[in-house]
């Protein structure tokens, strides 16, 4: 890959939208620069360097393909499943009754991840007989994904892997949209966040961070070697002890390498801190 064209491309997303490319994984960049190039008829990186220079608009498409925002609601059930029966009863029988259980979905889209988990915990509190608190907080890099999320509208296509109870109890139809429930709107407070903000541990909304349950899915993928090192101690600075972290299917092996962390068994990509 022409080094100099790359360099060019660098430094137009870093100076439009204060994205790194250094960061990213280069089998990623290389992937999505080549798709890029073949949507805009760039026989070359030199040729889709000079490309972004007239195109702004290509920038702002370049930079969303890096970020890449897709999320879906209970996108793993397997992982939602575990989460229902095993984790968030172990998290509330692990707390006192005036404790309450923090949450912290990083990387949240469009919301999905977070509201999944709203959706979840309401329906577990109800059937206990202590209602302890919960707040989730749910972060995103990008503030189009944050507007997004906070606003909880979605189309039905949107919604394939959604129990018919979830969506007749948490959902309302206006036109063509579903739209949250203000009672779930209200367990999550959404925000901007850098998980590579170097001076910011957790969401400046969470306070102390201290979180029971981290979901980072399908983030650390993307990045190289030494920024993935980044989040994970960032992310594991903000775990209670006890505490659960999980990503996706495809980083476990990454996660595995992390010291403090044990996954729960071979079956979910679920992580407990161990000290």
């Amino acid at each position: 890959m022409d080094n100099n064209a790359l360099d060019t491309i660098a430094g137009l997303i870093a100076e439009k939208k204060q994205l790194h490319l250094h960061r990213f994984d280069e089998d990623f960049v290389q992937k999505v620069l080549y798709q890029q190039m073949q949507l805009c008829a760039c026989d070359s990186v030199s040729a889709y360097a000079l490309h972004l220079l007239k195109d702004e608009k290509e920038i702002v498409t370049l930079t969303q393909k890096l970020l890449n925002s897709h999320s879906e609601f209970f996108r793993n059930l397997l992982t939602f499943a575990m989460i229902e029966a095993v984790i968030l009863p172990m998290i509330y029988h692990n707390l006192e009754n005036n404790q309450e259980i923090r949450v912290w979905s990083a990387g949240c889209a469009g919301g999905q991840e977070a509201y999944s988990l709203a959706m979840l915990a309401d329906q577990y509190l109800k059937s206990q007989s202590v209602k302890k608190p919960v707040r989730i907080f749910a972060t995103d890099l990008q503030n189009a994904n944050v507007a997004n999320a906070i606003q909880g509208r979605y189309t039905i296509s949107q919604l394939r892997n959604l129990r018919i109870s979830f969506l007749n109890q948490y959902f309302k139809q206006i036109g063509d949209y579903w739209n949250i429930s203000g009672h779930l709107r209200k367990m999550i407070n959404f925000s901007q966040f850098d998980l590579l903000n170097e001076n910011l541990l957790s969401p400046p909304n969470s306070l102390f961070g201290e979180f029971n349950l981290i979901m980072c899915c399908n983030v650390l993928i993307y990045y190289k070697a030494e920024i993935r090192q980044v989040i994970i101690k960032k992310l594991l600075k903000s775990l209670v002890k006890g505490g659960y972290l999980i990503c996706s299917e495809a980083e476990v092996g990454i996660i595995l390498t992390v010291r403090g962390l044990r996954q729960i068994n071979a079956y979910h990509p679920i992580f407990v801190k161990t000290n």
